[in-house]
């Protein structure tokens, strides 16, 4: 009824916006470049520093500059995670603005919405000096009022208050801004959580559902049921066996949300535990003496492989294919400069993690069994890399694809995706 709910006041939201011209024929802006390698290792710096910052023990050490460029790069990242996305800062002496686009879904780029946001330099809550959606101009208060019953509405009660205090002074010049953050951990996750369950459509599992799935891997390694080398299909078949016993109707989205989440930590890549202290921040993951583990373990006889694979389905688990998608395309980007290269084989590898969760947790749990039925070997879930690029440096990526936008570079993940649509696990009956 929930859902419902909110459907309804988005399709009536709609309506309004249709009729009273804050839906327009053409973007506010021209399409903007895919995101760059750069973008991303600034980015990442960004995330990086705002991490430290909520450590810090006082309020008044908590200052972070972010340059005009690393803004733009942000932006750009953001059109990554949503299909049709368009943003555009600019920035004078004490002014912020703001210019963004979004298609209106399925009407193959006709009909967009425009907003055109100019944010003061401020002390104290978030301040707006003028708001255009199209051609409609509202007052700041009612365009607060909106926002804040909107994040209230689809991220849970509270969420405006936190959203609108994280940053308590906004300073901003043409080259920079800079903001002062009120926020510690606890906040930071509280923020980062919502967010990821409103894209996925519901609260995430708790942190003891996922350490009693996290006991079980860790029991089973050092017991000898599951083995520490070799194919990871004997660890994924467990996780997903012990969901199936869970799931019902109503929980099969977080039995195996909370399955992977713990195969992940256990088995997949050491970044996902940022990740996971963001979304679980009470996650303890069941610290004991364990004695063995599946670091050692592979996919395709590649390690990377294996890690890929379950944090890419971890990730999607918890967000939507959008961000899973591009989180693992911003590591390849990354890496492109400073691993030695971007690898089509790790795109292949966080794809097939992707494709297996939507796969699982759109499956009513009477076919659960006969899902688990067609996971037998690495083929049946992770497509193959024959054919596929693998690490390729910078000046080669440039050479063959050029960017994340290119036609070469589509056509590549267009032949990834066939491939996964033929495995096993995804074959029409």
């Amino acid at each position: 009824m929930r859902w419902l709910f909110r459907l309804f006041l988005i399709l009536l939201l709609a309506l309004g916006l249709v009729g009273f011209g804050m839906v327009e024929r053409d973007p506010i802006i021209a399409k903007t470049e895919p995101p760059s390698s750069k973008d991303v290792r600034e980015a990442r710096a960004l995330v990086q520093r705002v991490r430290f910052l909520s450590r810090a023990p006082e309020a008044s050490e908590q200052v972070l500059e972010v340059p005009a460029a690393t803004l733009e790069g942000a932006l750009r990242m953001g059109a990554r995670m949503v299909p049709g996305f368009r943003g555009k800062t600019e920035l004078e002496e004490g002014q912020l603005r703001v210019l963004v686009a979004a298609p209106i879904p399925r009407t193959k780029g006709a009909f967009w919405v425009n907003l055109d946001v100019s944010v003061p330099s401020y002390t104290g809550e978030l301040q707006l000096d003028a708001v255009r959606i199209g051609r409609i101009s509202l007052p700041p208060a009612l365009a607060l009022w909106i926002g804040r019953v909107g994040a209230d509405l689809f991220m849970g009660s509270g969420s405006s208050e936190a959203i609108m205090t994280a940053v308590e002074q906004l300073d901003v010049t043409p080259e920079q801004i800079t903001a002062r953050l009120d926020l510690d951990v606890s906040q930071r996750s509280e923020i980062a959580a919502r967010v990821f369950g409103t894209l996925r459509g519901g609260t995430l599992p708790s942190a003891p559902e996922i350490d009693r799935y996290y006991v079980a891997i860790r029991e089973a390694l050092d017991d000898g049921r599951l083995p520490t080398r070799g194919s990871f299909i004997p660890h994924l078949r467990f996780a997903l066996e012990m969901a199936a016993e869970d799931t019902g109707a109503d929980n099969r989205a977080n039995a195996y949300t909370a399955a992977i989440f713990a195969l992940a930590e256990a088995c997949g890549a050491s970044e996902f535990g940022l990740i996971s202290e963001r979304l679980v921040p009470d996650w303890t993951d069941a610290g004991r003496d364990w004695q063995r583990g599946c670091s050692k373990v592979t996919f395709a006889n590649r390690i990377d492989s294996k890690r890929h694979f379950v944090t890419a389905s971890a990730i999607q688990a918890a967000s939507n294919r959008g961000v899973a998608v591009s989180i693992g395309e911003f590591k390849e980007l990354f890496d492109k400069t400073r691993s030695g290269g971007f690898d089509f084989t790790d795109i292949t590898a966080n794809n097939s993690g992707i494709r297996l969760a939507n796969r699982m947790m759109g499956a009513p749990a009477e076919e659960w069994p006969r899902l688990l039925g067609r996971i037998q070997t690495e083929s049946d879930v992770l497509a193959s890399f024959e054919g596929i690029p693998g690490l390729m440096p910078r000046k080669e990526f440039d050479a063959r694809f050029g960017s994340v936008d290119s036609p070469a570079y589509r056509a590549m993940l267009d032949r990834i995706e066939t491939r996964i649509d033929g495995l096993p696990l995804h074959a029409t009956p």
